[in-house]
């Protein structure tokens, strides 16, 4: 059997069968070496620069890895049905051809658009054209009992006897995430070291049937007695994903630029995803910069010079239940949408432009980011486990009898409460605007109804770019101080104002008159006179310094 082997920074050598390498070599496959596996966290991480297509290619060398372990498991395993070792050998061409067909269906950007902006449906949605579409050139290459396999397995239609390699390829601890755990982390670095999948806990991989009756994919960390090593092992897996979904999947900045993109495919205003069916990630960008939108230009070109907005406001999950949608998962699902989005910034803008100063303030000026709250299901807790009961069991649902079992039962609910902490609502502002944060974040707070997150408002207190106006806030606060005592003490008789002789002192004058005769005391003549200078603007003082030279 002719083989063509990839040289990988993950897994060394990969070896493909001959009609996998016709499947590599076609346009739709050779497409996803243009679309980045983590979209615009480059913009973070600088050699986040790894795609598609080699991902796919580290999930057919995980797989095969699985594959290999399983069969070796169920040869040793006593009590094990002979059918259960035929029916994994029989499946092992459908689960390569899965494991390297998997992410066929990505468009440039497709977690932003798809999952966080929600312009365009699932790459994995039943009712989606994609895979047809992109498979058209290589479905005569795949028997057509293994494609329409695959084909029901991608829309999650399981029957009793597939199921395990849907486990083995992309469900909980599968192929999928042991490429990528590593993948990412190599070229992030985001875990703080090169994370190396160990594979020892292949070793205790088995295949049984659940409650329902289907095939499925477990752990069995037993041999002659439980092996909590391997429960241990299985948690730092489930660790390291947490730490790479946390630093990069939610970086805030990474947030910023998809919320940018989002914003600028949403003003292009395309609602047919055909238009992304042959472009890479670089091709959008271009196609947005050379927009006919001059929003849409502005906001491409930031993104490509890496300008991004700045972030203003933040509700986290344990604030969402504040707004009045009262929960994290009808907050996702309200502004979340297209609509929801739109509606929200309208009131928005209609607050900020109310400023002084920020009359300019247009849709193209803020963005909002809203992750559905689905995501963050850490489905890799349910990871099917089998130790005590007949039954393999989610690890999650563990029945904990001793001491050991009760501490694994709540490191992982824990993990699973800090996954879902991870849920913000991002609120984001052109940085044009940074002087202005502190009043917008404000507004955002007199809109929603809620505070900003803490984290957030000490930023503020400590950054640069509130300093100055923190400051000159104080200063206006004192001014105000000054004008008010001296228009009571006018209101009062116990000052003259100028519009009288010295003799007229002692006249007591209504509280309007006597407010605006303070204002004029206070505030110099040549302040007053020049009309175009806004007291709440933070750059006074720059203006008066340049009117007295």
């Amino acid at each position: 059997m002719p083989t063509k082997t990839f040289r990988d920074a993950i897994w060394g050598d990969i070896e493909i069968h001959d009609k996998e390498i016709a499947i590599v070599d076609s346009k739709s496959f050779q497409r996803l070496r243009r679309i980045k596996q983590l979209g615009l966290a480059y913009l973070v991480y600088p050699c986040a620069m790894h795609t598609r297509f080699d991902h796919s290619l580290g999930t057919l060398s995980a797989a095969q890895l699985m594959v290999n372990n399983l069969e070796n498991n169920l040869r040793r395993e006593k009590g094990v049905d002979d059918s259960t070792l035929k029916l994994l050998k029989d499946n092992i061409d459908c689960i390569r051809y899965f494991a390297l067909l998997h992410d066929i269906t990505h468009i440039p950007f497709g977690h932003t658009m798809e999952d966080e902006g929600r312009l365009y449906k699932r790459h994995d949605d039943p009712g989606s054209r994609r895979w047809d579409y992109y498979t058209k050139e290589v479905k005569d290459i795949i028997p057509d009992n293994i494609y329409n396999t695959i084909t029901k397995l991608l829309r999650k239609d399981f029957d009793k006897e597939n199921k395990f390699i849907y486990d083995i390829v992309s469900n909980t601890i599968c192929a999928d995430l042991i490429d990528y755990i590593q993948r990412d982390a190599y070229f992030t670095g985001a875990t703080g070291l090169h994370f190396k999948f160990d594979d020892r806990i292949l070793k205790y991989m088995t295949l049984e049937y659940d409650q329902k009756g289907y095939l499925r994919l477990v752990f069995k960390p037993i041999k002659d007695k439980i092996r909590i090593d391997v429960i241990t092992d299985i948690i730092q897996l489930l660790r390291y994903r947490y730490m790479i979904t946390e630093r990069v999947t939610f970086h805030h900045t990474r947030c910023a630029a998809n919320a940018m993109l989002i914003k600028a495919i949403q003003l292009l205003g395309t609602s047919d995803e055909d238009f992304f069916y042959s472009l890479g990630d670089d091709d959008v960008l271009y196609l947005l910069s050379h927009s006919k939108d001059e929003n849409v230009r502005e906001i491409a070109e930031m993104l490509k010079n890496r300008e991004l907005f700045k972030i203003v406001f933040r509700v986290t999950s344990s604030r969402a239940p504040g707004l009045k949608e009262g929960s994290v998962s009808l907050v996702s699902q309200k502004y979340g949408e297209k609509d929801g989005r739109e509606e929200l910034e309208d009131r928005l803008i209609s607050e900020i432009t109310k400023i002084p100063g920020l009359n300019n303030f247009e849709k193209n000026h803020i963005a909002i980011y809203c992750p559905p709250d689905e995501h963050m299901n850490f489905k890799e807790t349910k990871v099917l486990v089998r130790w005590r009961s007949d039954i393999p069991t989610p690890l999650s649902d563990i029945e904990p009898w001793h001491n050991w079992e009760r501490l694994i039962k709540d490191e992982v609910e824990a993990l699973e409460e800090k996954y879902k902490a991870l849920w913000n609502m991002h609120i984001f502002v052109h940085p044009k605007f940074k002087r202005h944060l502190y009043v917008i974040e404000k507004c955002c707070e007199s809109v929603l109804g809620v505070k900003n997150d803490p984290l957030l408002e000490r930023s503020f207190g400590r950054s640069e770019d509130y300093r100055d106006y923190n400051e000159y806030a104080t200063m206006l606060a004192r001014k105000e101080t000054e004008i008010v005592t001296i228009a009571r003490q006018i209101e009062r008789g116990e000052l003259s104002f100028r519009g009288l002789p010295t003799s007229a002192g002692g006249v007591k004058m209504n509280r309007e008159e006597a407010l605006n005769e303070a204002i004029r005391q206070v505030i110099p003549p040549v302040e007053k006179e020049e009309e175009e200078l806004n007291y709440e603007d933070k750059d006074l003082r720059d203006k008066k310094k340049l009117k007295k030279k």
